[in-house]
C-alpha cells in the first residue's frame, strides 16, 4: 500500500496541509485523482509520497490518467498557499479543470486562414484605417462599441501572418 499526499480542491476545505490518501500504486507529483472528502468526491492533486500515518486513511477512489499539472504550476501552488491567507482548497481549486473532458477532441481545429475567411468584408472606413496604419508611427485605433474595431485588428494581424512575421 502507497500512501499520497494530495491537495484537495474544495472550497469548503479550509486546511493549511495536503490530506494523506491511499493506493495501491504510486503516483506521480502533479497526477490529477478524486478522493472522498467528507460526503462527497472531489478532484485534487498527488503532490508527494507519505509515510504510513499512525491513523486511518481513506483510499484515492480514481487516478485521471491523461492530466498531470507540470513542475512548474506545483511550484506556483505551493508558492500561493504560503503567500496568501486564502483556504488551501480554494487555492488548489484555481490549478484544477472546471471540467474533465469526458470524449477526446475532434482531430481538426479549423485553422485560423479557414476561420479569417469567413470574416465579413471590410467597410470604406475599415480599409482607411488599415491603410493608415500600415504606414510607419504609432497608431491609436479609436471608435464606439461595435463600430468595427476588432476587424481592422484581425485583417493587421491576418495581413501580418501571410506575410510570415509575428
Amino acid at each position: 500500500m502507497n500512501y499520497v499526499r494530495v491537495l484537495v480542491g474544495e472550497a469548503t476545505f479550509h486546511g493549511r496541509e495536503p490530506l494523506t490518501y491511499s493506493h495501491s500504486t504510486s503516483l506521480k507529483p502533479g497526477q490529477l485523482v478524486t478522493v472522498p472528502l467528507r460526503s462527497k468526491q472531489v478532484l485534487g492533486v498527488a503532490v508527494a509520497d507519505a509515510a504510513k500515518p499512525l491513523f486511518n486513511v481513506k483510499p484515492i477512489s480514481g487516478v485521471v490518467d491523461a492530466h498531470l499539472l507540470p513542475s512548474q504550476l506545483l511550484h506556483l501552488l505551493d508558492w500561493m498557499r504560503e503567500y496568501y491567507p486564502a483556504p488551501l482548497g480554494v487555492i488548489t481549486q484555481l490549478f484544477l479543470p472546471k471540467a474533465l473532458p469526458k470524449k477526446p477532441l475532434p482531430a481538426q481545429q479549423p485553422s485560423a486562414a479557414t476561420q479569417i475567411s469567413t470574416l465579413p468584408a471590410l467597410t470604406p472606413e475599415q480599409k482607411e484605417a488599415v491603410s493608415a496604419i500600415n504606414t510607419p508611427g504609432l497608431h491609436l485605433l479609436h471608435g464606439e462599441t461595435g463600430s468595427g474595431k476588432t476587424r481592422v485588428y484581425i485583417e493587421l494581424a491576418a495581413r501580418a501572418l501571410k506575410a510570415s512575421k509575428s
